[in-house]
């Protein structure tokens, strides 16, 4: 059963298709009761809908509407979450064309993506513009084991090389998370609670509050399961494999009145989960257990200068894994820490009014540490990069967008990308998308410094081909000429 009062977060198209219809839950949750209430506060003004159209937040440099990009993104957004009931993100992503989930057990359990055939280790993943793949792993990339969908309103699976955009390791796409937004007028309440088989619970409160130059959204949520054992019960696993976590994300800005704009989001998880040995998998054994603690941050100023509009913004992620069990070849307990420091500047103008001309530079540290049975290791890497975005109105039907950028490491010097993408809105509701980039990965900390690393490895290197898509929209009006880009609001 699902209750609402007084309306939910407006709904923004999506890009390429639309979502499938719901299937059924994995073997990790079968729901079978939710409560779900969105209740304006008593004192809330009443309720106003802001309509966002149809903008995608990751396809370019700055947000742009979905009929002026050539770039191939789904878009699955509040109102299909809310109608699917998915506890776990993986089961949304799993229905999207070109993508497909790796999942090793019940939910907590190692889980990873791929996207268009390239694994997670070759898709960058972002939290409100938060990097939050792991800088510790032997392979930077995310987990997406333990990820609900409790504080998530939009998701977008931008496809194709984007290195270009978003640097090292976006080699075969990025997958860009938005949390829950005050989008409404007035203080607006969430509760959702559900419960289902393997002693499966997931509760969540959300706050949300607007006003006329401010705005601040907080969740907090909670899941945990008893599981089930992901390896052979007839091995002697008769165990289950219980996972539970908790987690707070929040965000919000404020519109100063000389016109810039302050803002920050953030999170803070702590979890735990058990997982079935590697050596021996016959052990049986209920003493494997992780527990994860994850926190990031960004923070943000958008101010104009003259005629350019500019934004500045810091990022930060720590991660840390400890990992404690009994197999094959006796007990261990190691502990894995990785950080991660941004800051980048990005500035945009029009030039006349059928071009606008994006540029910026960012600069990216990531610190790896272990410790623990397995011996210890610390070792860092700096990636700074340079870049620039023409987007060019040809008509009024065909948008052309080219993108450069040069990226410095800090063990194995430059490497320099590029995409370029065309939209050629044929109708009113058909639309012809191509573009080609190429992409690199650079090594992780951890193949380069420790014990089996090996710091003469150079960057991975691709070269995607042309790729072109045909989408068929419900509207997609001719916009006017000027491909001025739309600020984003992460």
């Amino acid at each position: 059963m699902t209750f609402t009062a007084a309306g939910g977060i407006p709904k923004a198209k999506t890009v390429a298709g639309c979502v499938a219809p719901m299937g059924d839950n994995m073997k990790t949750f079968t729901a079978v009761s939710t409560l779900a209430l969105a209740v304006a506060a008593p004192f809330a003004a009443k309720a106003q809908v802001y309509d966002l159209g149809e903008i995608v937040v990751s396809a370019n440099l700055e947000a742009v509407a979905a009929d002026r990009t050539g770039a191939t993104v789904t878009i699955v957004d509040a109102e299909a979450l809310a109608a699917g009931g998915e506890t776990r993100l993986t089961e949304v992503l799993q229905r999207l064309p070109g993508v497909t989930v790796n999942t090793r057990g019940p939910l907590g359990t190692n889980t990873g993506i791929s996207v268009r055939g390239a694994s997670q280790n070759y898709v960058a993943v972002l939290v409100d513009g938060i990097d939050v793949t792991d800088p510790s792993g032997t392979q930077v990339a995310y987990d997406f084991g333990g990820l609900t969908t409790a504080d998530i309103s939009r998701i977008e699976v931008l496809k194709g090389s984007q290195s270009a955009l978003y640097g090292s390791r976006a080699v075969g796409g990025v997958i860009s998370i938005t949390t829950r937004r005050a989008v409404e007028e007035g203080v607006r309440h969430y509760v959702e609670a559900e419960a289902g088989s393997h002693s499966t619970r997931a509760l969540s409160y959300g706050l949300t509050a607007k006003g006329a130059n401010h705005d601040v959204a907080v969740t907090l949520s909670h899941v945990s399961t008893d599981g089930f054992s992901a390896a052979d019960e007839a091995d002697g696993n008769t165990e289950a494999d219980g996972y539970r976590e908790n987690k707070l994300s929040f965000n919000g800005s404020v519109t100063l009145d000389n016109g810039a704009r302050i803002g920050a989001s953030g999170f803070v998880s702590a979890s735990r989960g058990e997982y079935d040995e590697g050596f021996p998998l016959a052990d049986g054994s209920p003493d494997e257990v992780m527990n994860r603690n994850a926190k990031g941050l960004r923070a943000f100023a958008e101010f104009q200068t003259g005629a350019i509009d500019n934004t500045l913004a810091v990022t930060w992620f720590h991660g840390e894994r400890r990992f404690r069990e009994d197999s094959g070849f006796g007990p261990s307990d190691n502990t894995y820490t990785g950080r991660r420091l941004g800051l980048s500047w990005q500035g945009a103008t029009d030039l006349g009014d059928h071009a606008r001309f994006v540029f910026g530079a960012d600069t990216t540290k990531e610190e790896f540490e272990s410790a623990g049975t397995f011996g210890a290791a610390t070792a860092d890497s700096r990636i700074s990069g340079v870049f620039a975005e023409m987007n060019y109105a040809a008509t009024d039907s065909i948008d052309l967008s080219a993108t450069v950028r040069h990226d410095n490491h800090s063990r194995f010097g430059g490497h320099t990308t590029g995409r370029v993408a065309l939209a050629w809105r044929i109708e009113d509701d058909l639309i012809l998308r191509a573009q080609a980039g190429t992409g690199f990965r650079a090594p992780s900390n951890y193949e380069l410094f420790s014990l089996y690393g090996d710091p003469a490895l150079e960057p991975e290197k691709a070269a995607a081909p042309i790729s072109a898509s045909k989408s068929v929209m419900a509207t997609a009006p001719r916009s006017a000429p000027r491909p001025s880009g739309s600020k984003s609001t992460t």
